[in-house]
């Protein structure tokens, strides 16, 4: 049986799509070589909204996503729709604890094109029921952009504890 240090929990909050879940999972996976697991802990952000803003600050979330980790876990990720900032910040795609249990990334700016015709142009040829899936590969390079944020000179070891 695999030790908690293998395993790094990813929690959709809200309605995520399974296919971004499952991508971001095997990400994850690929980066860290530890083991996932799909697991919701968060059922919303709301308690972290800020209404000044009409956004949510990303680093509350963080703190909340920690307490409600499962003990045996190394980590957890969350994966949101809702659009995340920090106070410097306009926005966020995701944020992550420097030597913490937590992180969490955002679909919000990644699922809404910038105009009409962007989005229609980001539809031709792909399947209606697949329509955002052309969003997943930058999703799991927020993943990979994350986990570089969380360490020194560019080594995985402080994020997964090795």
């Amino acid at each position: 049986m695999k030790s908690s240090t293998d395993l790094i929990v990813v929690s959709p909050v809200g309605r995520i799509a399974e296919d971004i879940t499952v991508a971001v999972a095997r990400k994850v996976e690929t980066v860290f070589r530890r083991n996932t697991r799909i697991q919701p802990l968060l059922t919303d952000i709301e308690f972290a909204y800020d209404v000044k803003r009409d956004q949510y600050f990303s680093t509350r979330v963080l703190e909340k996503l920690a307490l409600s980790s499962p003990p045996e876990c190394l980590k957890v990720v969350a994966v949101t729709r809702k659009d995340l900032f920090i106070p410097i910040l306009t926005h966020v795609y995701g944020e992550a604890q420097l030597g913490g249990k937590a992180a969490v990334i955002s679909t919000a700016r990644l699922m809404t094109p910038l105009n009409p015709s962007e989005w229609r142009a980001s539809l031709s040829g792909l399947p209606r029921k697949r329509s955002m899936s052309w969003a997943i590969p930058l999703i799991c390079a927020i993943v990979k952009t994350l986990s570089a944020s969380c360490t020194t000179a560019g080594k995985l070891r402080m994020w997964t504890g090795n």
